[in-house]
């Protein structure tokens, strides 16, 4: 039996700057519900030698949503993404729904910036198409399985993972995972990358269920962040898990859910594009 009831107050960690009618409080998406409060049973080392970790390979993806009637400066979001070949990110599928439409935006309204900080980026794209699996997202009262929808695999006009490079995709055959860290652009640090590495596994982690963490200090903006997981024998570290929204539990402790990376390594396997030429 699955360790999670109902999800209770969900905050998802979307970046923005204006409030969605209906549901919507502040800059959190809320949707009414309980998180099982099972006892935390993992106890996983801190991620060493961050370093190593090309960090440029993470970016900002910028959402513009034109129907708010809100000044212009309002009518940008933001989430975090990461590459994962050549073409390819991967972020949270609720950033790029519209709550008001009952929709997904459409690929022209997002740029990717990857290695933002400050003024300088790595590089820029924009977005040509994305996929996510299902057309609708859940609202109300609703089982936890129901956010392993929440991630988007997004193709890129130029494929800058050519020569930035690309995290590849865990899964068990690579080996068992040491220790894990994350990064996002965070609301009031939105130009710039915010490492959090002392987030651990409160429950062991399983590819068909949300992937519960504790100890992150994660905020709007840092919707769709990679979690990165250091494999033995391994230098480059994989992306095992995107971050989707987090939630108090029946003590009051925040726990952060992540889709297993599981979720979606079919599309990226089957979307991914060799390096050919000048691609970008």
């Amino acid at each position: 039996m699955s360790p999670w009831k109902r999800l209770g107050v969900i905050k998802f960690l979307l970046f923005a700057e204006y409030s969605f009618a209906g549901y919507c409080i502040a800059l959190f998406i809320w949707a009414p519900s309980v998180l099982a409060s099972e006892e935390d049973k993992v106890v996983m080392p801190l991620f060493s030698q961050q370093q190593n970790i090309p960090w440029h390979r993470i970016g900002k993806l910028s959402i513009q949503k034109p129907h708010i009637q809100q000044s212009p400066k309002q009518k940008m979001t933001s989430c975090t993404a990461t590459l994962v070949a050549a073409n390819l990110i991967v972020s949270a599928a609720h950033c790029l729904y519209d709550s008001e439409k009952k929709a997904y935006i459409h690929p022209e309204k997002l740029t990717f910036y990857a290695g933002l900080k400050g003024d300088l980026v790595s590089a820029a794209t924009q977005i040509t198409s994305y996929t996510v699996p299902s057309h609708t997202f859940p609202s109300g009262q609703f089982e936890g399985s129901a956010l392993l929808i929440d991630w988007a695999v997004l193709e890129l006009e130029q494929s800058i993972g050519c020569f930035l490079g690309h995290f590849p995709l865990w899964h068990q055959h690579v080996g068992g995972i040491e220790a894990l860290i994350t990064a996002g652009y965070a609301q009031g640090s939105a130009q710039y990358l915010t490492k959090t590495a002392t987030c651990q596994s409160a429950l062991p982690r399983n590819a068909d269920s949300m992937w519960r963490l504790k100890n992150c200090a994660l905020t709007k903006g840092d919707s769709g962040a990679p979690i990165l997981v250091k494999v033995k024998g391994h230098t480059t570290p994989y992306i095992a898990g995107v971050i989707s929204a987090g939630a108090n539990d029946s003590h009051g402790r925040f726990r952060v859910v992540a889709v297993p990376s599981e979720q979606f390594s079919n599309t990226v396997n089957s979307k991914a594009k060799p390096c050919t030429g000048f691609d970008w």
